[in-house]
């Protein structure tokens, strides 16, 4: 979540046998919720529009693209093929293994005002897009949402096609979090 923007059921419900793959040798996720789901889970994006986003430079660092290869070799049908799920959703049992790691990295506070606090898991989304935002960086095609930069209007009566890979890819390769992941 934390370099991909992508919310916390989209990146849980990854389906490695199908999610994942590479286009001119640039490893990348598809949150799709079309594509094949994993045994009881239920996939849901939010808008219901399918995203493909590059895997930024950092989760290739820290050999995303190698654990799913073996999740898929391993016949694994989503991204954490242990954690239980709770009513088709991969993710919203495991606040406390989130939380957990946030912690660890120094991303979980509570130090905000009440009402701006975010401590679970879309602390990462927030990040992203808070860091996508102050380093001009264009994330709208990244994280699912309008820029704010077409009217609702155009929205409905102009033909936009899905940003092209190559130009999601630039721009993720702008992108340095003040953060970085350890490897185990």
């Amino acid at each position: 979540m934390l370099f991909t923007g992508a919310r916390p059921r989209e990146v849980c419900q990854l389906n490695p046998q199908v999610d994942f793959g590479q286009v001119d040798g640039v490893w990348y996720i598809d949150l799709d919720e079309k594509t094949p789901a994993g045994v009881r889970v239920t996939n849901s994006i939010k808008t219901g529009e399918a995203r493909r986003v590059p895997l930024h430079a950092e989760l290739v660092r820290l050999g995303f693209a190698e654990y799913l290869q073996r999740a898929k070799e391993r016949g694994a049908d989503r991204l954490f093929p242990t954690w239980r799920l709770k009513n088709g959703n991969a993710f919203s049992a495991h606040y406390k293994a989130v939380a957990d790691l946030l912690r660890a990295v120094g991303l979980y506070t509570r130090d905000a005002p009440p009402g701006e606090q975010i401590t679970g898991a879309y602390t990462l989304r927030k990040t992203f897009i808070t860091e996508c935002r102050n380093q001009g960086v264009v994330s709208k095609e990244l994280t699912g949402h309008s820029d704010g930069s077409t009217t609702a209007m155009q929205n409905r009566h102009y033909i936009f096609g899905p940003e092209p890979f190559r130009r999601k890819l630039e721009q993720l390769s702008k992108l340095v979090m003040p953060v970085r992941i350890p490897t185990r």
